[in-house]
């Protein structure tokens, strides 16, 4: 089962699998909104839906904190339009 650690210092959520870390997603806060900047995965994890806990844990993030969201990221721009959760 994945898990995923949040570094708020850091600013990045990381994703653990399998004993491994398998991804991580890195984000800045500034001019009231969390942007998500960049989510990556290693490319042996690619494929299994890994990607969209980084995600849903820095959405979970933003709406403890009040903040809307937008991303630099396509991934996240991709799946956050989708499901309608981009500030735009």
């Amino acid at each position: 089962m994945p898990t995923v650690k949040h570094y708020p210092e850091a600013h990045c959520f990381v994703l653990s699998h399998e004993n491994e870390i398998a991804g991580e997603l890195d984000y800045r806060l500034a001019d009231g909104m969390f942007n998500i900047v960049h989510t990556r995965v290693d490319p042996k994890f690619r494929g299994q839906g890994l990607a969209k806990h980084l995600l849903d844990a820095a959405v979970a993030e933003a709406g403890k904190l009040g903040l809307p969201l937008e991303a630099e990221c396509g991934y996240a721009e991709e799946v956050l339009t989708r499901e309608g959760l981009l500030a735009r």
